[in-house]
């Protein structure tokens, strides 16, 4: 037994099909996924005459190997006749079991489809995880209007610290939301709150940056664990200057997802290290050297890495190479932290 499945026109009526219906039988059965229409099954030995072949989606199974030869090369002055309507679009051609290369294209698109839906709920992931590791860390301040470790926070500048505070969760938050509403479709939304999000980025690396100088300067004392005010304000200033590089970025490709994306992940990343300090089992992480604080945030990017790798089984370049030069940023704030120029700028900055 052998199947020849050619590609059929669906132009002409089911009545013409039927024309001639000596010797044929319907069978519901489908060939494959290209060829869902019945199956007429012929008996060509008897004498039955063979169908036009123009009803969409229908195959031939024939019991005589004879004159399958005949039938092959009636089925090519068939296609030759169609071959101006098939150039136009239809159903892929099946011959002899093989399937051509649209019925391929058809496979890959919907490989493609299943990948952006797992990378779209990969950052949904990742803003979840963000903002529960901010919910944690401040869990003192949001819930008691505590500083770190419970104790008081710096009273020159309280007000200062809690606009800041709420400024670096509203971005967590709005990262979170923006994710969601593009795992959804609503991309339109998603980009009109987008402006809010730019102007949320401008505001909060001044405020970042005066929020660090300050601390440093009326509490010394309490970044004594974590290098000591003048290395802790180069970590400070250096996270808010990678942030706003990065959110600038994004905003210069926003309509490019695949570099879009990343780049507001990663901006993120550098505005949570002090939340990820706080939480328990990585503050001691954040006080090992050389890193400090910068040690958790590039242990959560790489795990993201990894997550993202998993979940769509393909390496985001931009997001790894946006996460290198991370690790390099942060290795150089590690080196003019320590540093002897930095030690003399620190100095006059905080006198």
């Amino acid at each position: 037994m052998m199947i020849i499945v050619c590609r059929f026109s669906p132009r002409v009526s089911r009545k013409r099909f039927f024309a001639k219906p000596k010797g044929f039988h319907v069978d519901s059965q489908p060939v494959s996924v290209d060829t869902p229409g019945a199956i007429v099954c012929a008996d060509l030995a008897a004498g039955a005459y063979p169908p036009s072949l123009l009803t969409s989606g229908s195959a031939l199974v024939l019991g005589e190997i004879s004159i399958i030869p005949k039938l092959w090369q009636w089925c090519d002055s068939r296609g030759a006749r169609t071959a101006k309507s098939t150039r136009r679009g239809g159903r892929p051609t099946v011959m002899a079991g093989t399937i051509t290369q649209p019925s391929i294209r058809s496979q890959e698109q919907s490989a493609a489809l299943r990948t952006l839906a797992s990378e779209r709920l990969f950052y949904v992931i990742a803003g979840s995880v963000m903002l529960l590791a901010t919910v944690v860390g401040f869990r003192a301040f949001l819930a008691h209007g505590k500083g770190f470790g419970g104790g008081e926070i710096t009273r020159q500048i309280v007000p200062l610290v809690i606009v800041h505070g709420l400024a670096m969760l509203s971005w967590i938050i709005l990262f979170l939301m923006q994710s969601i509403f593009i795992l959804n479709g609503n991309r339109r939304l998603h980009m009109r709150i987008g402006v809010g999000g730019g102007v949320l980025a401008g505001v909060m690396v001044p405020l970042g940056s005066v929020t660090a100088i300050l601390s440093a300067h009326h509490n010394p004392e309490l970044y004594q664990p974590f290098g000591g005010p003048r290395f802790f304000l180069a970590t400070m200033l250096g996270e808010m200057l990678s942030f706003g590089v990065l959110v600038g970025i994004a905003i210069i490709y926003r309509r490019r997802p695949e570099i879009h994306r990343p780049m507001m992940l990663l901006a993120s990343l550098m505005i949570i290290s002090g939340s990820l300090g706080r939480c328990p089992y990585i503050g001691e992480f954040a006080a090992m050297k050389p890193l400090y604080v910068l040690g958790p945030a590039l242990a959560l990017g790489a795990l993201f890495l990894i997550l993202q790798w998993v979940m769509t089984r393909s390496l985001s370049r931009s997001y790894a190479f946006g996460y290198s030069a991370m690790v390099i940023a942060s290795l150089t704030f590690i080196v003019v932290g320590h540093s002897a120029f930095w030690n003399r700028i620190a100095g006059a900055i905080l006198l």
